[in-house]
């Protein structure tokens, strides 16, 4: 194994994952996967660029350095768009036809 892939594996597994919860009046609120399960509190205006949103129940991701890991909105949108596409078609096939059919009385 190289030095590289090594690398982003410890990195891979150095990462802590915080989801955001919410928002108060310090800014938003992300619970996170750590030890302590953390949460921050991050200011709006603090909001690094690197991360999209802040998108309510979306995790970003922080590295063994507390620096804050790119994020990859257009997977996650795309995830979701599957998950809803499965509830549909769930939705669809449970869907029964009427039972009953109206007919005219004279």
């Amino acid at each position: 194994m190289t030095n590289g892939l090594l690398g982003i594996i410890l990195a891979g597994a150095l990462t802590t994952h915080c989801i955001n919860t919410g928002e108060d009046r310090l800014g938003v609120i992300l619970n996170c996967d750590d030890s302590n399960h953390s949460v921050l509190h991050v200011p709006i205006s603090e909001w690094p660029s690197v991360w999209h949103g802040p998108e309510l129940g979306f995790a970003y991701a922080i590295d063994a350095q507390g620096r804050p890991v790119p994020s990859d909105h257009a997977a996650w949108q795309q995830r979701q768009q599957v998950i809803r596409e499965k509830q549909l078609q769930e939705g669809r096939r449970w869907r029964r036809p009427a039972m009953q059919q109206t007919t005219k009385v004279n």
